[in-house]
């Protein structure tokens, strides 16, 4: 897919040389450079809320509280929990009353 980015001259030029020592294209050594960066970036934490980081594997993981509701919740729990979210959610789009 392409797209098109507004780069500080300095950051491009710094991508064009790294492509040329390489002897690659600017285009690869961008992409290789955002992945690297999206994989190390970690979103900042609000108080009170989880942190979900997606693994390397593609598979989330929630990070949350120790006194978190869900920290003391069966897998069964959680997934009825999930069904009745998915349910009511379904119950919305389709203007029903719940």
């Amino acid at each position: 897919m392409k797209t098109t980015l507004n780069l500080p001259a300095d950051l491009l030029h710094a991508i064009k040389q790294r492509a040329l020592r390489e002897g690659r294209r600017l285009a690869d050594i961008a992409v290789e450079l955002m992945r690297q960066g999206l994989a190390q970036s970690v979103p900042p934490s609000r108080p009170g809320k989880s942190k979900i980081v997606i693994q390397a594997n593609g598979l989330p993981v929630v990070h949350c509280a120790a006194n978190a509701p869900a920290s003391d919740m069966t897998a069964e729990a959680l997934i009825a929990l999930e069904q009745e979210s998915l349910t009511t959610e379904d119950m919305q789009r389709l203007g029903l009353a719940l």
